[in-house]
């Protein structure tokens, strides 16, 4: 069975974080903070698979300054941020600071939950990719269709944009290692 995703909710709103954890309390693992020291805290104690932060959170706390801080403990954190601010300049930088997404409140619930998801797989993928011993894929076949496997996983990471041009390339060389180590055992 797949795990949950695990989200981190950052807004020093109440009621926005209520609200938000009844939306994904069914699909997701949740963690809540109220401002960037508890949301750094609460990242340390479960790192995230995604990260969900309010731009303004109050205080004089920076929603970017705590994108920062999140992409350089969790570089695979994916971080989508959350404001009332439309400006370009302010989207413009959320991207720049390593933003997965940019939702402007009010946000509609569906297009939220789209983005989630699609940030935690980017996540998980991300994560199965990773350097490291033997392959990480629990659905790879362990016979000849493992051709199939990478053409069929390089086909959904194009469909669904999860990765950039490089990183679907790196990917696919990746899998092709994976699975021919998986043959040869």
């Amino acid at each position: 069975m797949k795990k949950k995703p695990t989200l981190l909710i950052i807004d020093d709103e109440e009621p926005i974080r209520d609200a938000l954890e009844l939306v994904f309390s069914a699909e997701c693992e949740l963690s809540l903070a109220a401002n960037a020291e508890e949301g750094l805290a609460a990242a340390a104690a479960n790192a995230p698979t995604v990260a969900l932060v309010d731009i303004t959170l109050g205080n004089g706390e920076s929603g970017v300054w705590l994108l920062k801080q999140l992409r350089q403990a969790h570089p695979h954190c994916q971080v989508i941020m959350v404001t009332a601010d439309h400006r370009l300049e302010m989207v413009l930088e959320c991207y720049a600071a390593g933003a997965y997404g940019y939702i402007a409140k009010p946000w509609n619930v569906e297009e939220l939950q789209w983005l989630v998801r699609r940030a935690a797989e980017k996540q998980r993928l991300l994560e199965a990719l990773a350097p490291g011993p033997g392959p990480r894929f629990p659905d790879a076949p362990a016979d000849s269709g493992a051709a199939a496997f990478v053409a069929g996983m390089t086909r959904r990471l194009k469909e669904f944009e999860l990765l950039t041009e490089t990183e679907l390339e790196e990917a696919q060389e990746e899998l092709k290692r994976q699975a021919a180590q998986a043959l040869s055992k």
